[in-house]
C-alpha cells in the first residue's frame, strides 16, 4: 500500500515538474518509504528540483514550515477513519498558500459504487481502520477549513478528483 501511494504521488510530482519548468516539489511520506521513492526521483531529469520530508501524515503536525501552492493526496483518504481524515485535511489546509490548490485523488462512494464497496471490503480486511468516502464527506470536511471545492471530478478510472481552494477563481 506504501509502495503504491508513493508510485503514484511521486509520478504525479513527476509530471507536474515535467510540465512546469520552474517548479520544485516536496516529497513527504515516512521516513522507510522515502529512499524507495529517492530511487525512483534521481533516475529522471527532475533529480535537483525535489526534496524529500519524512513525516507521518497521522501525526498533529508535518514539521513543514512554508506554504504550498499544490497539495496532492492521492490515495490517502480511503486508507484512514473520518478522525484522522479530518485531522490530514486539517493540517493539509493550514500548510496551502492563499493561491495553492489541494488536489485529492481517492475512490469515492458516488464515482463507481461497486467498485467502491469492493475497496472498501479491501479496506476492511487490510487495514485497522480504513473505509472508502463519500465525495460529499471529503467536501465537507474542507469546507470546515475555509475552503472551496471543485464537484466530485470523475476519471476513466475507478477514482475521481476533488480540488479545495481559498478562493473560487482559482478553481
Amino acid at each position: 500500500r506504501w509502495m503504491n501511494r508513493t508510485l503514484i504521488c511521486s509520478a504525479m510530482a513527476l509530471a507536474f515538474l515535467e510540465t512546469f519548468p520552474d517548479t520544485n516539489a516536496t516529497l513527504l511520506d515516512i521516513e522507510q518509504m522515502l529512499p524507495q521513492t529517492q530511487k525512483l526521483v534521481t533516475a529522471t531529469a527532475f533529480a535537483d528540483r525535489v526534496c524529500y520530508h519524512p513525516a507521518n501524515i497521522l501525526e498533529p503536525e508535518w514539521g513543514l514550515t512554508k506554504k504550498y501552492q499544490l497539495i496532492m493526496l492521492s490515495n490517502i483518504v480511503h486508507a484512514y477513519a473520518e478522525a484522522e481524515n479530518e485531522q490530514v485535511l486539517k493540517i493539509a489546509a493550514s500548510h496551502l498558500s492563499d493561491d495553492g490548490i489541494i488536489l485529492i485523488h481517492d475512490f469515492f462512494n458516488e464515482h463507481d459504487p461497486v467498485k467502491a464497496h469492493l475497496s472498501d471490503i479491501n479496506m476492511f480486511l487490510n487495514t485497522y481502520n480504513g473505509k472508502v468516502f463519500s465525495g460529499a464527506w471529503v467536501i465537507t470536511e474542507l469546507e470546515k477549513h475555509d475552503l472551496v471545492t471543485s464537484p466530485l471530478m470523475p476519471l476513466a478510472t475507478d477514482t475521481a478528483l476533488i480540488f479545495a481552494a481559498r478562493s473560487q477563481k482559482l478553481l
